[in-house]
């Protein structure tokens, strides 16, 4: 099924209350909606199946700063992102984020007060949406940068469904499609305890499933193909948004 963007408007229930800073999101989704036409050609495919009601956690391909607003703008319900904690501190832009939702994390160590919010939102029934990359990582760069542990650590302990999402390059006054994946879930334990490895190949087949809705497969190893293979592995992503 295909979209364009414009198509798409922010989904509302009267029975829910508005969102905090309403008006001020409606302006900003409007805004990057139009500026997202001016500048490339979006073409939105989604699958026949409905997306999910209820809390869900969308994970997405990043090499582009307009990776955010692409997935942003063709989604009806708002999506809480998770963003560096460092942005929050640049005058305006730090603002600005704050009040449309994102939720700062810290790089640097285990960020126990992002993972309260991040299960906080899928708690109340949110959107969060998130990269498995955790940084825009060129496609030349791709066998480099291991996906980050993050969003499979997330979307095993709540066990809300995943939608997967691939968007293309962009270039200007191009084609850009903005492909959606049919609702999943990963394959293991909420209760369970994983180590970081284990967590680190589920975050390969997040990244394959996103990959896969462009016909495309991530140059990402299991550990044990990595044992078997003698491999010392490829480092995770340094966290930009």
């Amino acid at each position: 099924m295909k979209e364009t963007a414009t198509d798409i408007k922010m989904k509302t229930s009267p029975d829910q209350p508005k969102m905090e800073h309403h008006g001020l999101r409606i302006f900003i989704r409007g805004l990057c909606s139009v500026l997202l036409h001016l500048l490339y050609r979006i073409q939105v495919i989604k699958p026949d199946t409905p997306f999910p009601e209820g809390p869900v956690m969308i994970v997405a391909n990043h090499r582009h700063y307009f990776d955010v607003v692409a997935v942003h703008v063709t989604v009806k319900r708002w999506i809480y992102w998770i963003a560096k904690k460092n942005l929050f501190s640049i005058p305006v832009l730090g603002s600005l984020i704050s009040k449309i939702g994102a939720i700062p994390v810290d790089r640097d160590k285990t960020d126990i007060v992002a993972a309260r919010g991040i299960f906080g939102h899928l708690k109340k029934g949110d959107a969060v949406g998130i990269f498995p990359q955790g940084t825009r990582v060129p496609d030349s760069r791709l066998a480099e940068v291991m996906p980050r542990s993050g969003a499979a650590h997330f979307a095993i302990k709540t066990d809300v469904p995943l939608v997967p999402v691939w968007v293309d390059p962009f270039r200007l006054f191009r084609t850009v499609r903005v492909i959606y994946g049919e609702p999943f879930r990963l394959e293991a334990d909420p209760r369970g305890k994983y180590s970081h490895e284990e967590l680190e190949d589920y975050s390969c087949e997040l990244m394959n499933r996103i990959f896969s809705l462009a016909g495309l497969t991530f140059p990402c190893k299991t550990h044990a193909q990595q044992t078997a293979e003698g491999d010392k592995g490829i480092p995770a992503a340094e966290s930009e948004i």
